[in-house]
């Protein structure tokens, strides 16, 4: 009788430990079809969320630094092969020059769809290097402060598309840089966007020489400002 008690006391101590064994081998089955779907919407979502390529440079104007980026509008590019041109010719219409700089500038600064960040301000290679740490400073906490991250090219937010921009005037003037009155342009330019959200559409821009060569935005004012004085 008690080897009998005592083989069904094994058996059963042998059926716990299958059941505890078939429990734990099913929790382990169950943690790893739950670490597996994890692992597969991350990576979906990694895969869904593939950072954007790098800008490129595509053309450039070295003698004067100007470069152009292919991530640039249509407008701009137009534009960009209208200062080459006028950039390359024996003597340069500083007139159409300053023209064209500011026309870039707008085409650039004030379309904010295609950029990156809060971060990526457009438009500051025609800026004056005096000028453009405070430019850039002022640029993130006014124009540039609502603009939303795009670069998982994920971005659902309206932003500015400058679709044309049309010059007003351009006269020779001056300006006080460093205690000292020199040559400037004046340039005076309005723009349309493809919807209006309510952003600056007209500007008066002062430019000056840098190197007695490369003409560069000082200032810049609004219409309505620059009447008056």
């Amino acid at each position: 009788m008690s080897s009998m008690a005592s083989e069904k006391k094994k058996d059963v101590k042998k059926k716990r430990k299958m059941k505890k064994g078939i429990k734990r081998l099913l929790i382990i089955l169950i943690i790893l079809a739950i670490l597996g779907v994890i692992a597969l919407y991350l990576t979906h979502d990694f895969k869904s969320k593939t950072p954007k390529k790098n800008v490129k440079v595509i053309d450039e104007i070295s003698e004067y630094g100007y470069t152009l980026d292919d991530n640039e509008t249509k407008l701009y590019k137009d534009l960009f092969k209208q200062l080459s041109k006028t950039l390359s010719k024996d003597e340069v219409d500083e007139k159409k020059y300053a023209e064209l700089v500011c026309e870039l500038f707008i085409a650039d600064f004030y379309n904010l769809d295609n950029k990156t960040t809060k971060n990526d301000i457009g438009g500051t290679q025609f800026i004056h290097s005096a000028a453009v740490d405070n430019f850039i400073l002022k640029a993130k906490d006014t124009m540039y402060k609502g603009v939303e991250s795009d670069i998982y090219d994920d971005r659902k937010q309206e932003l500015p598309i400058v679709t044309n921009v049309k010059l007003g005037e351009v006269k020779e003037t001056t300006f006080k840089y460093n205690d000292s009155d020199v040559d400037a342009y004046s340039v005076t330019l309005n723009w349309e966007y493809e919807d209006d959200l309510e952003y600056d559409d007209e500007k008066e821009f002062i430019l000056i020489k840098e190197d007695d060569k490369k003409l560069s935005i000082v200032q810049m004012n609004d219409i309505e400002k620059s009447t008056e004085d």
